[in-house]
């Protein structure tokens, strides 16, 4: 789609579970960039946190991406269940090269309030875990729009880790925002559903949209 539509990137957030087969593909298509779920490299603790026996796919999944897409980031979700698992992700990212990141973020509120706050870690508490580990300075080099995140390279491992803050109130958007955003439902993230029509009528669509978000921010 970036070859049809000329935009700058084009990024996918996965879990990973069924992309193994699909990734060569979708990089020779223009896609630049991985966000892959991971929350425990421990099998039993993937399953009782996903639900699902998929730790081996979605590990495959990783390695493979660090090879051939440009940049790789691993998305960690912190609770009280895999809090100890830290060290052991920034071991498994450090086997993986330099186009990977790994993030940590802070789990977001939620209801029932009482089953957050059993799941709950502090996004200090991360990052005094993280300056544990040894040698730890900031890293400026890794730009982005996301004001919540802080990174930093780990120069024992030579891993790079970001430290995702769970925002007070969050809005999509912003002045600097040039994304677009295509969920699952076909939806995007100003609430077009951009799957509806034939091709032609998507691609005119997309166009639409890529001209809309150069040059100002859509109102959402």
């Amino acid at each position: 789609m970036q070859k049809i539509f000329g935009y700058n990137e084009q990024n996918i957030t996965t879990n990973g579970f069924l992309m193994v087969d699909k990734l060569e593909k979708l990089v020779e298509n223009g896609l630049v960039r991985t966000n892959i779920s991971l929350d425990s490299v421990n099998r039993d603790k993937f399953k009782e946190i996903t639900g699902v026996d998929g730790l081996e796919k979605v590990i495959d999944t990783i390695k493979l991406s660090s090879k051939i897409v440009k940049l790789t980031k691993i998305n960690v979700c912190l609770m009280n269940k895999n809090f100890d698992e830290i060290s052991n992700l920034i071991n498994f990212t450090s086997t993986l090269g330099e186009n990977v990141i790994i993030k940590f973020f802070e789990l977001w509120k939620f209801n029932p309030a009482d089953l957050y706050l059993e799941m709950h870690v502090d996004c200090n508490k991360i990052k005094n875990e993280i300056l544990k580990l040894g040698d730890v300075e900031p890293l400026d080099s890794i730009k982005g729009n996301n004001p919540n995140v802080e990174y930093f390279l780990i120069k024992e491992k030579n891993v790079k880790c970001g430290i995702v803050a769970a925002p007070v109130n969050y809005k999509c958007g912003g002045p600097s925002c040039k994304k677009i955003r295509v969920y699952t439902t076909g939806r995007t993230c100003e609430g077009r559903k951009i799957v509806d029509g034939n091709y032609n009528e998507k691609v005119e669509a997309f166009k639409e949209l890529i001209e809309k978000r150069s040059s100002t921010v859509v109102a959402r």
